[in-house]
């Protein structure tokens, strides 16, 4: 008769022991650890770049088609994460599935992440770029008789050189930030204009009070042109500024259009473009930084776990 320590008459081998053991070291496998760096890296960009730039604009069918078939690939990772756990847990493999798992859970991490930070960049670069590019361009507007009704499309405007931003009646209206707003009026006018229909805008630039509205290039001699704020969110708060200067300067301003006040329409365009360029290379770096330190964590703790 045959003796073990696992049962008197007993010829089966002693049951396979989970994922950890405290007491033993073994190699760190370098592979893993090389994926688990590269891959999620790899899914930031890749999701990033789809949700940062003008696909999402001019093809968001693409776009999401993209984002689906990312997506699918890490959820099937994470169940093939899920299916070696739980063959390790009910001993059905001797294969080690942390690794998986700490792969899967980085996959969804970069994911979500990159997703979020994306559609951050989108809405305040990379959109407003587009729609500003897809409506059209006025030269040589006359803010004495011309209308907000006339350039409703626009979204650059080039106003005749003897306009300038009226700093005596500026108004701001208040809501968590001041939304700044002043008219645009003629130098050469003597006379009173009807309607007060375009404005020089911004953002936390003034007081709310008389003459102290420092929005945009309000100093600069050779500024006569305006960039139209497109996003409509914003829309209503710059109304609200506006009917309140309607009420305290007793000025008419029924289709009122908003612009930042500036030289250079086209170099504030390219700024939206580099600037989308710039915040995702800036994320990237981050999160590169985030999985190295993660991946760092992980090669510690599985080591004295004693996981290859």
């Amino acid at each position: 008769m045959q003796h073990s320590n696992y049962g008197v008459g007993s010829t089966s081998a002693p049951p396979p022991t989970l994922a950890f053991s405290p007491h033993k070291r073994r190699r760190t496998n370098m592979f893993a650890v090389l994926l688990c760096l590269v891959m999620p890296v790899i899914v930031f960009g890749a999701v990033g770049s789809l949700v940062s730039f003008s696909i999402h604009y001019e093809q968001p069918v693409l776009c999401f088609f993209g984002l689906f078939c990312i997506l699918a690939a890490v959820i099937a990772g994470s169940f093939v994460a899920i299916q070696a756990f739980r063959k390790r847990w009910h001993g059905e493999s001797l294969k080690d599935p942390s690794w998986h798992l700490f792969l899967a859970f980085s996959l969804l991490l970069a994911f979500l992440l990159a997703s979020v930070l994306g559609t951050i960049n989108y809405y305040n670069n990379t959109r407003p770029f587009c729609e500003v590019m897809n409506l059209s361009t006025y030269p040589a507007v006359d803010v004495t008789t011309w209308s907000g009704q006339q350039v409703m499309d626009a979204g650059r405007v080039t106003f005749l050189r003897e306009t300038k931003v009226d700093l005596t009646r500026s108004m701001a209206f208040k809501n968590l930030d001041q939304y700044c707003v002043a008219p645009l009026v003629s130098s050469n006018s003597s006379k009173e204009q009807g309607t007060y229909d375009f404005w020089a805008i911004g953002m936390n630039c003034c007081s709310g009070n008389s003459n102290d509205f420092h929005c945009g290039e309000y100093k600069n001699p050779n500024a006569h042109s305006g960039l139209r704020e497109v996003r409509e969110d914003m829309w209503e708060f710059y109304r609200l500024a506006v009917q309140q200067a309607e009420a305290t300067y007793y000025l008419s301003a029924p289709h009122p259009i908003f612009v930042y006040w500036m030289q250079d329409p086209e170099h504030e365009l390219k700024g939206y473009r580099d600037e989308a360029v710039a915040y995702l290379l800036s994320s990237l770096v981050m999160y590169l930084g985030l999985q190295i330190f993660l991946t760092v964590i992980a090669v510690v703790v599985f080591g004295k776990l004693g996981i290859a």
